[in-house]
């Protein structure tokens, strides 16, 4: 059809493997999404961040990390995150969505919302089990359970 119309036709070739692949099935979507998440854990690993294990790091969006930065297993970052140095997310922290995160601050069993990039001050700890609720920001060398507005 596009020859018929005159358009150009002409072929590229994939680098890699899963580009251009028709991926329908779950177990086909499924295995593209663990081979992008473990590019992704690569590329981190890369740049100096420390995962307790890479298979269970799942970004679903931008994570840019400082140095020094350590994320246990089984933590979600969502929308676009940024960790700075020395920052510790610990196991199974729900989700970190659309936040920065400050130079040493500690995250436990957080769940971090907000429309825009605030900063978690730096030596900040934060959780077990609290949720940080949009424009919410915790003070430098706070220790806090429960959220603030």
């Amino acid at each position: 059809m596009a020859v018929a119309d005159g358009v150009p036709v002409v072929a590229h070739a994939a680098r890699r493997r899963d580009r251009g692949a028709r991926r329908q099935q779950p177990a086909q979507l499924a295995d593209l999404e663990r081979r992008l998440q473990r590019r992704q854990a690569e590329a981190l690993m890369a740049a100096g961040v420390r995962l307790a294990d890479p298979a269970r790091l799942d970004v679903r969006g931008e994570l840019s990390c400082g140095s020094d930065v350590e994320i246990d297993v089984n933590c979600v970052f969502e929308g676009r995150v940024r960790d700075r140095a020395m920052a510790r997310a610990s196991a199974r922290t729900a989700c970190i969505r659309d936040t920065a995160v400050g130079a040493g601050a500690e995250m436990h069993a957080v769940i971090a919302t907000s429309p825009m990039l605030r900063h978690r001050r730096a030596s900040a700890q934060v959780g077990p089990f609290a949720r940080l609720r949009p424009g919410a920001s915790s003070a430098p060398r706070c220790t806090s359970a429960t959220s603030s507005r």
